[in-house]
């Protein structure tokens, strides 16, 4: 059986509209690799994925 990786990098903003309700927004660049070289050559690969929501805290 083979294991797989997954790395990438993240930003984002939180903003609260109120004190405990607030909207977000993330992006994400994502690839998959098994070996520290397929992570190099699977950098170019990879994908974007995109959040976007709104929360409560209690």
């Amino acid at each position: 059986m083979n294991d797989t990786g997954i790395a990438g990098l993240e930003t984002g903003l939180k903003y609260y509209m109120l004190p405990t309700t607030f909207i977000q927004a993330r992006a994400e660049y994502q690839f998959l690799f098994d070996s520290g070289d397929s992570a190099e050559e699977n950098y170019d690969d990879g994908a974007w994925a995109y959040t976007f929501g709104m929360g409560i805290n209690f």
